[in-house]
């Protein structure tokens, strides 16, 4: 399997992604621009999805994250998926 690398020079600060999180956790979910669900196995947090951009009622572009690479080619992906979107 080919691990995904991220250049980490591009990514925000921590600061700066709390900033982002707790302005997007203060508006209403209809003005959101993105979303998050933390998953979790057997009490864990092993992944994520999120939306961005997202238009409350009409289109959401999702992406997911299995954060370690022994849970990666499983089927958990597209069963948390599945859960998120509905």
């Amino acid at each position: 399997m080919k691990a995904i690398s991220v250049d980490i020079s591009k990514l925000p600060t921590s600061g700066q992604m709390a900033a982002m999180l707790k302005g997007q956790l203060a508006l209403p979910i209809e003005q959101r621009r993105s979303n998050c669900v933390i998953w979790e196995l057997n009490g864990h947090a092993i992944g994520h999805s999120n939306t961005n951009p997202t238009t409350f009622g009409e289109e959401a572009f999702m992406h997911l994250h299995l954060w370690h690479l022994d849970n990666r080619l499983q089927d958990m992906g597209l069963a948390f998926a599945r859960l998120t979107i509905s």
